[in-house]
């Protein structure tokens, strides 16, 4: 799977992690798998949680439901002291829903709790939420398809403690449909059978670091999109996210699962979870959006 299609469809993966997740080969066992994403300035999102079941032939697990777990979200301050805390109930399914309405802060640092009674599981994980920033394009013109080497967006910096900011940048077609194909990924819709209105509607980039971009002198970073991740001419809106940690590994770890040309066929690798007691993810990330028009 190429980079830009596995990185394809990013948050709609993130959120469906847990639909068929991943896990330890050698002799199989359940897992309690959870997914979250906690995102800056937005409202506590909801979180799934399920239990795996056992490998099908074709080597992918479905999951359970699991609808009598305790879980709290809870913001701590540097020395561990609870500063908030965010309590969840079972909205049905393998959702579970904030019982009242919180921010994400920037910045601030999350712990997970989950206590499976019937079982007496628990779970862990925390997760530090990057810094906001803010993306604009350095140039308001539509922009011809190839004519320069991408398009460049000029972006403060995400804070995150003790490293420079990770960041993930997609494309997601506001005119997806076959007559708006850029050539690629039109090649590829005839002879790969993609569908454009699905597998192509969101395409995005590989991981970067802030040291793989330039600064202009206020300190901004200049981040070019390439042409690449453009799947449609005409309204795209680019988001750019900063990762935690957690994101961060569990990305590059399935870059390793679907990318390495030393990966035996049909052999699965661990991910990385950070998660205790389970699998999955419970990862933060800021984002910000701007608008771009690509013409033939």
């Amino acid at each position: 799977m190429g980079t830009y299609f596995k990185y394809g469809l990013l948050i709609i993966v993130l959120l469906l992690l847990s639909g068929c997740d991943s896990y330890k080969q050698d002799s199989f066992k359940p897992e309690y798998s959870v997914t979250a994403y906690l995102a800056a300035n937005d409202e506590m999102p909801q979180i799934r949680l399920t239990q795996t079941t056992p490998a099908k032939n074709d080597g992918t697990t479905s999951a359970t439901d699991v609808s009598d777990a305790h879980i709290t979200v809870s913001e701590v301050g540097s020395n561990g002291s609870v500063i908030s805390s965010v309590l969840y109930q079972y909205g049905g399914g393998n959702t579970y829903k904030p019982a009242s309405a919180q921010t994400v802060t920037p910045g601030a640092t999350y712990q997970l709790n989950i206590d499976i009674p019937s079982t007496n599981h628990q779970m862990q994980a925390e997760c530090i939420i990057p810094g906001s920033f803010h993306v604009k394009t350095a140039d308001s013109a539509p922009a011809k398809y190839q004519q320069t080497n991408g398009i460049k967006l000029l972006s403060t910096p995400s804070s995150y403690p003790g490293r420079e900011g990770y960041y993930v940048i997609a494309a997601l077609s506001q005119q997806s449909d076959t007559a708006n194909l850029t050539p690629y990924y039109a090649n590829k819709v005839a002879t790969e059978s993609y569908t454009p209105t699905s597998s192509l509607m969101k395409i995005s980039s590989q991981i970067f670091n802030a040291g793989d971009f330039q600064k202009d002198s206020n300190g901004n970073l200049i981040m070019t999109v390439t042409w690449e991740i453009f799947a449609f001419y005409g309204e795209n809106q680019l988001v750019v996210y900063a990762l935690d940690d957690n994101t961060y590994d569990y990305l590059r770890s399935l870059d390793v699962q679907y990318s390495s040309t030393q990966v035996t066929p049909g052999q699965l690798y661990n991910l990385i979870y950070h998660v205790q007691g389970g699998i999955g993810l419970f990862g933060g990330i800021a984002t910000d959006t701007v608008t771009v028009t690509i013409t033939r």
